[in-house]
């Protein structure tokens, strides 16, 4: 059964970044730089560096890097807020629309391909068991690094 289920989570990871590579190549973005921009779109009150480590688990470095691109492209800019000069608010720009239009158009058709067949009643039961799983593995995390 273990083997299995890690066989099938990597199936669809594989299944995931194959359709964001396609939007990657499409605009000449980096997978971390599609990364970001989505989850910028997708988490517009989470719009630092810090959290997107901290929510996603992306490497400091990988997304130093890629939002130094998105800026140099124009698809990023950094602004302070008042009170706060050293956190650095991440804004998305006009030239990062289609690509995020083109990523969120990937995600979908990834999650409608994946539960093309699955009734709303199973799609309930599949989220309140992965969401027991994972609160069990947050309070474990708490345990081990209170």
């Amino acid at each position: 059964m273990v083997e299995s289920l890690w066989s099938d989570v990597d199936l669809l990871r594989r299944g995931y970044i194959r359709r964001l590579e396609s939007v990657c190549g499409r605009f000449g973005l980096t997978r971390m730089e599609l990364d970001v921009l989505l989850f910028l779109a997708s988490n517009p009150t989470r719009d630092t560096a810090a959290e997107m480590i901290r929510t996603r688990g992306f490497s400091k470095s990988h997304v130093s890097a890629a939002v130094k691109g998105l800026i140099q492209r124009g698809c990023l800019r950094g602004v302070t807020k008042s009170g706060n000069h050293k956190a650095i608010h991440l804004q998305l720009l006009p030239g990062a629309e289609e690509a995020v239009q083109a990523g969120q158009a990937a995600q979908e058709e990834f999650f409608r391909l994946l539960f093309q067949t699955i009734s709303p009643e199973e799609r309930e039961t599949l989220v309140r068991v992965l969401s027991r799983m994972v609160a069990q593995l947050a309070a474990e995390n708490q345990k081990e690094n209170p």
